[in-house]
């Protein structure tokens, strides 16, 4: 099942009944010139969560719960377009030290200096 998707649920817009997203308007000229093959999953954010515990995960896959948020290109809303499973890729190996992420050192719970506290 590697790599299959199972759909659960898609959604429409809430506020307006919308169904096509700003990622779908953003893309559409890659789609038919053939650079995004037809029928591909587009959306502006994907959450992934695993359905196991991650200390009951034993293999090189996992199922996850996949979902999709986007903004509806009608009003403007965003809202979760998508909901699947999906078996994905464990990623093993050692985790970065605190403070070697993107934004370097900054710790967010603490200020940058020069700034106050609200």
């Amino acid at each position: 099942m590697a790599n299959e998707t199972h759909l659960i649920k898609t959604f429409s817009c809430p506020h307006c009944g919308g169904i096509t997203t700003i990622t779908q308007l953003a893309a559409e000229p890659l789609v038919t010139s053939g650079k995004i093959p037809e029928g591909t999953s587009l959306s502006a954010q994907k959450i992934v969560l695993p359905l196991l515990p991650l200390e009951k995960i034993t293999g090189l896959t996992a199922m996850v719960l996949l979902i999709e948020r986007d903004y509806c290109a009608d009003c403007g809303t965003e809202y979760t377009i998508r909901v699947s499973t999906i078996e994905a890729p464990i990623q093993m190996g050692r985790q970065p030290p605190p403070g070697s992420g993107p934004f370097g050192g900054f710790n967010f719970k603490q200020p940058p200096p020069g700034m106050g506290r609200g």
